[in-house]
């Protein structure tokens, strides 16, 4: 999960093009997310502090004329098991 010594953009440099509550079934949406659990988790014991319980994923958008006024909208909100 490091930054690379050059990533290919400023910023944030990774990126997912992840599905938001209501644009696909369900079960898919709660499959793309539970993903991240997974990957946090493993490896983790029950009880560590280091593993993930859940998480709010967000979509950031700047307006086009003030990009310093940035809103974000609420993708998913997951329970990791």
């Amino acid at each position: 999960w490091a930054q690379p010594p050059r990533a290919a953009r400023s910023g944030r440099w990774r990126s997912y093009p992840l599905p938001a509550d209501g644009d696909f079934p369900e079960r898919d949406v709660d499959a793309a997310y539970a993903w991240f659990c997974t990957e946090r988790n493993r490896g983790r014991p029950a009880g560590d502090r280091g593993r993930v319980t859940h998480f709010h994923a967000y979509m950031l958008q700047a307006e086009l004329q003030n990009a310093s006024k940035v809103s974000k909208r609420l993708l998913h909100a997951q329970r990791c098991e």
